[in-house]
This record gives structure tokens, sequence and C-alpha cells, in this order.
């Protein structure tokens, strides 16, 4: 078992969340489908049914991991935003561009 895995769920889910956040930040968004497979299966485990619930100390990490969420739902809207105003962009000047090469050609 690795060091990470001896962590508790909350804790790794918590992480999880920071790596996410760090990912869609740095535009490795690539890397998203791993973390989405390992966040359920760490979701899996994370089974309190039976258990009486979850202490205070794992409510307080999955706040903080909900937050994180929060933002990074936040910064890939905003990087979709970007990424089609780029598209928009590149539309026009492609229209632009095929203006001039039609009145170049009369």
């Amino acid at each position: 078992m690795s060091a990470e895995q001896d962590q508790p769920v909350c804790a790794r889910l918590a992480a999880l969340a920071e790596t996410e956040l760090a990912l869609v930040q740095s535009g490795a968004v690539d890397e998203l489908d791993a973390v989405h497979a390992t966040r359920m299966q760490l979701l899996a485990e994370l089974d309190v049914r039976g258990t009486g619930g979850l202490g205070a100390q794992d409510e307080a990490v999955l706040r903080a991991a909900a937050r994180t969420q929060l933002l990074t739902r936040e910064a890939m809207r905003q990087r979709r935003d970007d990424l089609a105003a780029e598209l928009s962009r590149s539309g026009h000047a492609r229209r632009a561009a095929a203006g001039y090469r039609a009145s170049a050609e009369r």
C-alpha cells in the first residue's frame, strides 16, 4: 500500500480536488479523465452508510474539497470562454482572408 493510500479517503479526495484545479489552471485538461476515474474510485470507497456518518474532521475536509471543486468549475468555465473567444477570432480571420483572396482574384 502506498503512502497516499494510507491517508483517509476524505484527505485523498481533497488532494485530488487540488490536483484537478492545478491541471485546469495549467491547461493540462487531457489528464482530467484519469482524475475523474480516481475520484469515482475514491467515492466508492467513501461508504458512510451504516457507519454513523462522517466525523467532524472528515466533513471539514470534504467541505474544503467542495470549495476547491467550485474553483475548478469556474476555472473550466473561464477556459471554455477563452477558447470560444479564440475560435471566434480565428473564424473572423479566416473569413477576412477569404474575402481578401476573393477580391484579389477578380
